[in-house]
């Protein structure tokens, strides 16, 4: 499989507003985002409020977030969890 010089800077352009939004995010004090830019010498105060903000939570950049072991295990073990039933682009509640 070869990947077009195209692909390789469209996914260059998407990796670098990805990594932009979880700087921004952990500028506005999302400490997911901030655990995922890891630059915190000491990450457990993150973690802390990570855990602080409840059970399952949305985080800024979009993506839901557990540290609860009971709510990780029951989403793990939910049919519908975990399986794509269509490619990511076309999955509901994609952001462009």
């Amino acid at each position: 499989m070869t990947t077009e010089p195209e692909e390789l800077a469209a996914l260059g352009e998407r990796l670098q507003r990805e990594h932009g939004t979880l700087w921004l995010h952990r500028l506005k004090g999302d400490p997911y985002a901030a655990l995922l830019c890891d630059v915190d010498e000491d990450p457990a105060p993150l973690r802390e409020r990570v855990r602080a903000a409840g059970p399952l939570w949305r985080s800024g950049p979009g993506a839901w977030v557990t540290a609860d072991p009971a709510t990780a295990a029951a989403l793990l073990a939910h049919p519908g969890i975990g399986h794509l039933t269509a490619p990511p682009e076309e999955l509901p509640g994609r952001r462009p």
